[in-house]
Formats: structure tokens, C-alpha cells, sequence
């Protein structure tokens, strides 16, 4: 899954939505609305978690870039080529939120470990 976050949300239907969230699910659309509607992915924080992560958007997207949830706190990133799924294992250190994005950090994400 991928998550992309937005100042605004310009919907086919209905009014603006600030803040708002579209979560692709491989190619397609698993949500779209209001941040709060759908909250990012959640893990443990201590031990070492496994992701996996499909691209099917291809550019910049076949990058992740995960700041502070590499090895002692450093950053993790994984190239995924465009139809293929790749296997990450991260890890984070205490509780909180980490942001995630691509390589050339046009799509945004998070992880909230507990």
C-alpha cells in the first residue's frame, strides 16, 4: 500500500477536503478522504518488523525512503522496480510517528509505532 497526503483533496464529487489521504492499493484507489479517516500503518516499536511494498506507479515511487526506522535509527531505503514486491525489514527504536516518502519526495507516508 501506498499512502499520499494532501494540504487538499480535490474529490470527484462533493466539497474540498483539507486535510485529505488517497491509499493506493496496488493500482488501485483503497481510500480517498479526510486524514483522519484512515491512519497510517501501525507497528511495534522495539523489535524489527517486516513490510512489503508493490510498485505500479513506477518514477519516482520506485524509491521509499524511510528516515529513522534503518539500522540504529538510521535511514532505510528500498528500490522496488515497477510490478514487483519487495520485502523491508525495519525497525523502530521508541514509540511515534515516522514519516516516509519517495526518492524524490513528492509522495508521503507514515508509520505509527506503538
Amino acid at each position: 500500500m501506498h499512502r499520499i497526503e494532501a494540504d487538499l483533496l480535490i474529490p470527484g464529487h462533493g466539497e474540498p477536503i483539507r486535510p485529505g489521504v488517497v491509499v493506493l492499493d496496488g493500482p488501485a484507489v483503497s481510500y480517498a478522504g479526510p486524514a483522519r479517516g484512515r491512519p497510517g500503518p501501525h507497528a511495534p516499536a522495539g523489535p524489527p518488523f517486516a513490510i512489503r511494498l508493490t510498485d505500479n506507479l513506477g518514477g519516482c515511487g520506485l524509491d521509499t525512503v524511510f528516515p529513522g526506522l534503518g539500522q540504529n535509527g538510521g535511514t532505510a531505503t528500498v528500490n522496488v522496480p515497477v510490478g514487483s514486491t519487495r520485502t523491508l525489514t525495519l525497525e523502530a527504536a521508541r514509540p511515534g510517528r515516522y514519516a516516509s516518502h519517495c526518492g524524490s519526495d513528492m509522495y508521503f507516508g507514515t508509520i505509527v509505532a506503538t
